[in-house]
C-alpha cells in the first residue's frame, strides 16, 4: 500500500501532497485518528508517526529487552518502510554488531543516523556502508575501527567527540568516501585539528559546508591551514565557532586567503578580525560575525572598516543577509550598513542580553524611513 493507493469512496479534489501539508500540522496524538479516514491518508499519517526511531538507555536503564521490542516493531514490514531518522544513544551492551547487519538495513528509507556513546567495529562499520544514508552523526563513538573495508558514502557528516574519544578521529576520516561530501562539522578542537591536518590527503571536492570549533586551529599553523581549503574547491559556507563565554583569542592572523582558495565561499560566519581574512575579493552574500567569542560584541571602532572590506570592489547585489552581535548603539551601524550593502534584505543585530533587532526588509526603505 502507498499514497497512491485511495479508496474511490474518500475521493479528494485535493492532491495527496495536499493533505500530507496538512496532516504534518497535527500532533501526534491527532495522527491515529487520520488514519482511519482512508487507505491514503493511513499511509501518509503513518509516515508522519513512525518518521523515526530513537533510543537511549537512559529511558529504560534496567530493562535491554524495551529497546529490542521497539526495534522489533520499528522494523515490521509496516512500520519501516516511514522511518527517515534514526538515533541510538547511551546503549552500550545492548547494540551489538547484529542491530547493524540485520536491524538497520530493514530501515529502506533510512537517511539520518545519529550514534551516541555506541562501541563501534569493523563490522559496525561495514554494517554503515551497506545503508543508503544521507547524514550521520557521530557522538562519543569510540572503538577498534581497524582498517575500513569499504567506505561509508554519507553527504552530511558531524562528529561530536569528547577529548578522549576524539583521539580516533583522524581513524574515523579514513571510513568515509570523500568524494560525496557535502557538510562536514567538527564538534571539538581535536576533531578539528585532525581534520585540518587530513584535507590535503583527503581533497573533498564536492564539500560545499564547513562547520569547525576554532579552538583546533591552535594546534596548525595559518600557512597549513590556508593550504588544507585549497582541498575544498566547492566550499559556500564556512563557520568558525567559538565558544559562548571566555572564548579562547584567536589567531592572529592577517594576511588574505589567495584568490585561488575558496574562490567559491559566498557564506561566512566567525569573528569580525577574521572577515578580511577569509572574505575580501569573495562574493559574499550571507555574513555572521561577533567579537573574539560568540558572547562578545563586535568591536564598534573596527567593524565598520572590516565590513568595508566585503563591500569594496563589489559590481552585484552584494550582501543579501547580515548578522552582527553589536552594543546597543546602532544608529551609525545602520547608516554605514545601508550605504555599504544596497541589495542587503535581512539584518539582524544580536544585543546584550539577548535581545535581538531584526529587520527583513530592502534596505531602501530603510534609507526612506530616515534611519
Amino acid at each position: 500500500m502507498d499514497a497512491a493507493s485511495q479508496d474511490d469512496e474518500h475521493s479528494s479534489p485535493f492532491p495527496i501532497e495536499v493533505w500530507g501539508e496538512i496532516l504534518s500540522h497535527l500532533g501526534k496524538r491527532d495522527l491515529p485518528a487520520a488514519t482511519l479516514v482512508c487507505a491514503a491518508l493511513r499511509w501518509l499519517a503513518q509516515s508522519l508517526m513512525f518518521n523515526s526511531f530513537n533510543y537511549s538507555s537512559a529511558e529504560d536503564p534496567e530493562d535491554p529487552a524495551v529497546f529490542h521490542s521497539k526495534l522489533a516493531f520499528s522494523t515490521s514490514s509496516h512500520i519501516a518502510p516511514h522511518v527517515r531518522a534514526c538515533k541510538l544513544g547511551g546503549v552500550q551492551g545492548v547494540i551489538s554488531e547484529t542491530i547493524f547487519r540485520d536491524a538497520l538495513p530493514r530501515f529502506l528509507n533510512l537517511r539520518r543516523l545519529t550514534l551516541e556513546a555506541v562501541q563501534m567495529t569493523p563490522t559496525m562499520l561495514i554494517g554503515l556502508a551497506r545503508i543508503s544514508l544521507t547524514a550521520l552523526v557521530l557522538i562519543d563513538c569510540p572503538g577498534d575501527l581497524g582498517v575500513p573495508r569499504e567506505s561509508i558514502s554519507v553527504e552530511e557528516l558531524a562528529i561530536r567527540h569528547a577529548e578522549k574519544v576524539a583521539a580516533q578521529d583522524a581513524q574515523w576520516l579514513k571510513v568515509f568516501n570523500p568524494t560525496v561530501l557535502r557538510y562536514l562539522l567538527t564538534g571539538t578542537e581535536i576533531s578539528t585539528a585532525a581534520l585540518v591536518s587530513r584535507l590535503k590527503m583527503l581533497h573533498l571536492p564536492a564539500l560545499e559546508i564547513l562547520s569547525l570549533d576554532s579552538r583546533g586551529l591552535f594546534h596548525v599553523n595559518e600557512v597549513d591551514f590556508v593550504s588544507a581549503l585549497s582541498s575544498v574547491p566547492a566550499l559556500r559556507a564556512l563557520e568558525l565557532r567559538t565558544g559562548e563565554f571566555n572564548g579562547v583569542p584567536w589567531p592572529d592572523w592577517s594576511s588574505h586567503l589567495p584568490s585561488t582558495v575558496l574562490p567559491r565561499l559566498a557564506s561566512f560566519s566567525g569573528p569580525q578580525h577574521l572577515v578580511p581574512v577569509f572574505c575580501a575579493t569573495r562574493r559574499i552574500t550571507r555574513l555572521s560575525v561577533h567579537g573574539k567569542s560568540r558572547s562578545h560584541m563586535c568591536n564598534s571602532n573596527t567593524i565598520g572598516g572590516h565590513l568595508g572590506t566585503v563591500a569594496r570592489d563589489r559590481d552585484d547585489a552584494g550582501l543579501a543577509s547580515l548578522e552582527l552581535r553589536v552594543s546597543p548603539s546602532l544608529s551609525h551601524l545602520l547608516q554605514m550598513v545601508v550605504s555599504a550593502f544596497p541589495g542587503l534584505r535581512s539584518l539582524r543585530f544580536a544585543l546584550p542580553a539577548g535581545i535581538v533587532f531584526a529587520l527583513e526588509v530592502n534596505s531602501s526603505i530603510l534609507q526612506q524611513s530616515g534611519i
